[in-house]
Parts: C-alpha cells; sequence; structure tokens
C-alpha cells in the first residue's frame, strides 16, 4: 500500500475496469476480481469460473484496491534462501 491511499472499501460502482482488486461478496465474502472493460463481466483470477455469474454480480457490494507486497518480501535476497529465511 501506498502512504496517503485511502484503502477503505468503496462502493462497486466506482471500481475501476481490467484492473484486479478486491471485491466483497454477499455470497463468497473478499475474492480477486476484475471488472472486464469488454464485456462487463467480473473475472477472477483463477478462471473458475470463467466470470462470476449475473447473480453472483449482483452480490458484489464494494471494493478496495489490492494492498501492497508486504515489506519483507520486497529486501533483496539471495537467491538460494528461501523466503521464509
Amino acid at each position: 500500500m501506498t502512504r496517503g491511499e485511502n484503502h477503505s472499501w468503496k462502493p462497486i460502482v466506482t471500481a475501476p475496469r481490467d484492473t484486479a482488486v478486491l471485491v466483497y461478496s454477499l455470497r463468497w465474502g473478499a475474492i480477486v476480481a476484475t471488472l472486464d472493460a469488454e464485456s462487463g463481466e467480473w473475472r477472477t483470477p483463477m478462471r473458475y469460473p470463467a466470470s462470476l455469474s449475473g447473480q453472483d454480480a449482483a452480490l458484489i457490494t464494494h471494493w478496495m484496491p489490492m494492498p501492497g507486497v508486504p515489506a519483507e518480501l520486497t529486501r533483496p535476497r539471495s537467491p538460494w534462501l528461501s523466503l521464509a529465511a
């Protein structure tokens, strides 16, 4: 996350298109999804389901930007060390 950015839940009508964001679904809870600009469908990164059904999409109420990478994973590491080191 970048300092100064507002990372609170926003109304779904303000969600950006073609950008992975966290969405809140009354059915699934918080999931990662992208609103496809061409089709207008919500898609998940795993492509299963390829797109959320119209019924699922109707239950998506809010969105927020994806958080940044954890700070401990951004420091330089030797390639032979595991991420847990």
